[in-house]
This record gives structure tokens, sequence and C-alpha cells, in this order.
């Protein structure tokens, strides 16, 4: 069985943002180019800046999407934005979507894992199980 531990999340401060739908985003895999731009227009502290930034014209080896999204989360977390929790703890969440007309609720948790050779079968790859964004 897979060991998981708890940890101190770095978590936007809900004092700050009263609505955090609105600084939510799917992971980055997932999402289309629409759909990014819709979640930069969404809010200015939307997770897409940190999890799939825009790519310009002219970014180079010291400005490009990872560096500002290095600035991003720096400035956040400076102007008390996001926040580290002072406990370790596994984080339960919820996505509730429609997908073809249907409802769906999904639940799981964010841990840490001890690592472990794939050979022992206990921790199976993720990677590649869509063909594209939807």
């Amino acid at each position: 069985m897979a060991k998981i531990f708890p940890f101190n999340g770095i978590i936007y401060n809900s004092k700050v943002i009263d609505n955090l739908e609105k600084v939510m985003a799917p992971p980055y895999d997932v999402i289309s180019s629409q759909d990014q731009d819709k979640f930069y227009a969404t809010h200015p502290y939307n997770v897409i800046r940190l999890i799939l930034g825009k790519e310009f014209p002219g970014d180079n080896e010291s400005n490009n999407k990872y560096i500002r999204a290095e600035k991003f989360f720096l400035s956040w977390l400076k102007h008390g934005l996001l926040v580290q929790d002072e406990e370790p703890y596994i984080y339960v969440y919820e996505q509730r979507y429609v997908y073809e007309r249907k409802k769906f609720v999904r639940r799981g948790f964010v841990s840490l894992l001890r690592l472990e050779d794939f050979d022992r079968g206990k921790v199976l790859p993720h990677e590649e199980t869509l063909p594209c964004p939807h």
C-alpha cells in the first residue's frame, strides 16, 4: 500500500479572496487555449497564472511563463493572497462539473506520497490518459 502523509499547504487566503471559485482552474493539461483566456479574464489572481501562463513573442530565458509564474506566486505570498497552513493536513477537495449534459461530482485528496519504484505497482502513472484538452 502507498504511504501518504499530511503537509503544510499553501492555499488562497479566504479572508482576502471572497469567492474561491473565481480563482480555481482545472489541471493545466486539460485546459484549452480558449479556456486559458477565460480563466485569465475571470480573476486577476486565478491560479491559471501559476499553472499555465501565457506565452508571448519575445519570451526568453529571463522572461517567460515560468519566470512570470514565480513572480506571481511570490507576490501573492508577500501580499497575503496565498498563505501557508500552520498545521499539516491532507487536503480534501470536491469538483462538480457537467459533461455532455450530465452532472458529475468527483472527490479526492492531495497529500505527500512516499516515492516507490514503478515496478512495485503501488503508484500508477496518470500521464497520457486523455488525447488532448477538452
